[in-house]
């Protein structure tokens, strides 16, 4: 055998070998990548929940309690329309009596109502004087909340009518305060006189302070 057909046969090998390593670098082979197994952990793990949640939707759910308001304090409840009333009138009773303290005698009688109590245990008393003053032609009495307003109208320009009130014992013994207002002057129409109105307002105690008194 000639020598050049053994090297043909391994040139031609070589050559056939070269072409395939070019093939195969030129045109890899493509191959399916398994995912890691972490990922399949946690592919594994969501199909696990889906199943238990899937099967906790099928089951009966029982139904929730409702919370029960609690009763409010006696403390924190609104004030019923008694309670409201009689706030309003201690307020008003309380204001009334802060008043009371800046009025004059004669204001306070023009805000007070009928007294006849106290009325006709002052009257015999002024009976008992005015009456034996010939110069006096007519005279009044009026009490209110223990405020008793005496219209004494004279002939002239006398007084002295105030003077015998507010000096007895027995009106001292009644009285607290007085306030008069005096000298307004009129004519008789009949007679043509001149006659003079004067006003006295009186602040009569109560009986039971009339009794502490005289202890």
């Amino acid at each position: 055998m000639p020598k050049s057909v053994p090297l043909a046969v391994a040139l031609g090998l070589s050559v056939a070998l070269n072409l395939y390593l070019l093939s195969v670098r030129d045109h890899p082979a493509s191959t399916v990548s398994s995912p890691p197994p972490e990922r399949l952990v946690e592919r594994e793990n969501a199909s696990t929940v889906k199943l238990k949640t899937a099967a906790s939707d099928d089951a009966p759910r029982k139904p929730t309690p409702m919370p029960t308001a609690a009763a409010p304090d006696a403390s924190t409840r609104a004030p019923n329309c008694d309670d409201q009333l009689s706030l309003a009138r201690a307020q008003v009773a309380v204001l009334r009596s802060q008043l009371d303290d800046h009025l004059s005698l004669s204001e306070k009688f023009d805000r007070g109502s009928l007294d006849a109590t106290t009325e006709r245990r002052l009257r015999p008393h002024l009976e008992r004087l005015l009456n034996a003053d010939a110069g006096i032609s007519t005279w009044n009495l009026e009490c209110r909340n223990q405020i008793c307003k005496v219209h004494v109208v004279t002939s002239g320009k006398s007084t002295e009518w105030m003077r015998w009130v507010h000096g007895d014992k027995d009106v001292q013994r009644m009285v607290h305060g007085y306030q008069g207002l005096g000298g307004t002057a009129s004519q008789s129409p009949a007679t043509g006189e001149i006659l003079t109105a004067d006003d006295d307002w009186m602040q009569i105690r109560d009986e039971d302070e009339m009794k502490e008194s005289t202890r």
